[in-house]
């Protein structure tokens, strides 16, 4: 399967992309040709997952991103469009350890 031109490539925004789902996800988009933009708060693990995309030959922009802080989510976001033009794809794989239903979180959790 050829990889499409740069106006064609799908692009993809993943929040905790520094290992396990988040990574193995990155990777699989990757093999399918988009482009990615990959966030985390660990960024030695988040540089460590580049540097394997960049083996399968993609360019994925890391982002250091808190889903704790607005300014940080909107930051990733104006990051991403600006290198990239536009989001197609959010997986939103961050996640934190709240014993609770989801409709009980609060935004500021």
């Amino acid at each position: 399967m050829a990889i499409p031109d740069m106006t064609d490539r799908k692009v993809a925004l993943i929040t905790g992309a520094s290992y396990g789902v988040g990574a193995a996800t990155a990777l699989a988009l990757a093999h399918d040709g988009f482009d990615l933009a990959l966030t985390a708060t660990r960024e030695e693990n988040l540089a460590t997952t580049c540097g394997e995309l960049k083996k399968v030959g993609t360019e994925p922009q890391a982002l250091s991103l808190d889903l704790r802080a607005q300014e940080s989510i909107e930051a990733a976001v104006t990051k991403t469009i600006d290198r990239f033009g536009r989001i197609d794809v959010l997986v939103n794989n961050a996640g934190a350890n709240l014993r609770r239903k989801a409709v009980e979180i609060t935004s500021a959790e």
